[in-house]
C-alpha cells in the first residue's frame, strides 16, 4: 500500500543491543595484577637495609636478634590476615557479581546485618592484638638488654649535635661519628642532645632511641660479632639530617684498649675536632 499523502515510509531502524564498554576478560585482569605485584615485590626483596629491603639486616647482638624475631612474627600474622582478607574479597566479587542475564537496574538482595558474623570479625582482631602485645612484652627485656649480668657494663655518653654524633667514653676520651665498642660486653648508651631531637639507630645492633634536649635516654645492647656497622639519625633534625651518619666498630677487647690509648689526650670538644 502507498503511504498517505504520497510520502515514502523509511525502513524501520534497527536498534542493536549495546554491550557495556570497558569490560575486560578475567585473564587480562589477572595478568595486569601479576605484573603490578611483581613490580612492587621485586624491589622489596632486596637485602640491603639502606635500600628498603623486605627483611631486616643480619643481627649482631641479642637485641638485634629479638627485634628480628618480633619483626617476622608480626609480618607472618599480617601476611596471613592479608591473604585471608584478599581471598575472601576476590571470592565475594566472583560469587556475587552481576550476571549477564540480570537487568542493569535490578536491585541486589538487602542484607541488614548478621550479629554472629559481626561478633566474629570483632573478636578475631582483638585476639590477634592481645597475642601480639603479649609476645612483644615478653621479648622487651631482650630488646633493651635489661636482663643478664651487667656488672662489666660499658657506659658511653652519646651527644647529638647539628649535625654530628659525639661519643664520650668513661675516662673522658672523645670521638666524632665513630663509636668503637668491645665485643661480648654489655654497652649502655646515654643519649642526650644540645639542640633539637635526634634519634640514634644502628639496625644490626639495637632499635632506635631518641636524643632529646633536657633528657637522658638509655639504650643497652651487647655486640656479639665483630665488624663495622653503619648507622644514621632516624629523626628529622632539619636541613642536614641526611648527612648525619655514624659508624660503630665492634672489635676485640685488646683493639678497644689500644683505641682508647690512641685517642687519649683528645678531650677537646667535638666542635674543635670537627674544625
Amino acid at each position: 500500500m502507498g503511504d498517505i499523502g504520497g510520502e515514502a515510509r523509511l525502513p524501520p531502524r534497527r536498534i542493536e543491543s549495546q554491550r557495556p564498554m570497558g569490560r575486560r576478560k578475567p585473564a587480562a585482569i589477572a595478568a595486569a595484577l601479576a605484573v603490578l605485584a611483581l613490580g612492587v615485590v621485586s624491589p622489596a626483596l632486596g637485602q640491603d637495609p639502606g635500600n628498603g629491603g623486605l627483611s631486616p639486616p643480619e643481627p649482631a647482638s641479642p637485641s638485634g636478634e629479638a627485634i628480628n624475631q618480633l619483626y617476622w612474627f608480626v609480618f607472618a600474622i599480617c601476611a596471613v590476615v592479608f591473604v585471608a582478607v584478599e581471598s575472601a574479597l576476590i571470592l565475594f566479587i566472583i560469587r556475587f557479581r552481576r550476571r549477564r542475564t540480570t537487568a542493569e537496574d535490578a536491585e541486589g538482595p538487602q542484607i541488614h546485618g548478621n550479629t554472629r558474623l559481626e561478633i566474629i570479625w570483632t573478636a578475631i582482631p582483638a585476639v590477634i592484638l592481645v597475642g601480639i602485645a603479649a609476645v612483644v612484652l615478653a621479648r622487651s627485656p631482650a630488646v633493651q638488654a635489661t636482663s643478664g649480668d651487667r656488672s662489666d657494663e660499658l657506659v658511653v655518653e652519646v651527644q647529638g649535635h647539628q649535625f654530628y654524633w659525639e661519643y664520650v667514653y668513661p675516662d673522658g676520651q672523645i670521638s666524632i661519628d665513630r663509636l668503637v665498642l668491645p665485643v661480648d660486653r654489655t654497652v649502655t648508651l646515654e643519649l642526650v642532645s644540645f639542640d633539637v631531637n635526634h634519634s640514634w639507630w644502628v639496625p644490626e645492633l639495637a632499635g632506635k632511641k631518641d636524643a632529646i634536649p633536657g633528657r637522658t635516654n638509655e639504650l643497652s645492647f651487647e655486640p656479639t660479632r665483630e665488624g663495622v656497622f653503619e648507622g644514621r639519625c632516624a629523626e628529622l633534625c632539619v636541613v642536614l639530617h641526611a648527612v648525619m651518619p655514624t659508624t660503630v666498630e665492634v672489635v676485640s677487647q685488646a683493639v678497644y684498649a689500644s683505641f682508647l690509648q690512641q685517642i687519649s689526650g683528645h678531650e677537646e670538644p667535638g666542635a674543635t675536632q670537627l674544625a
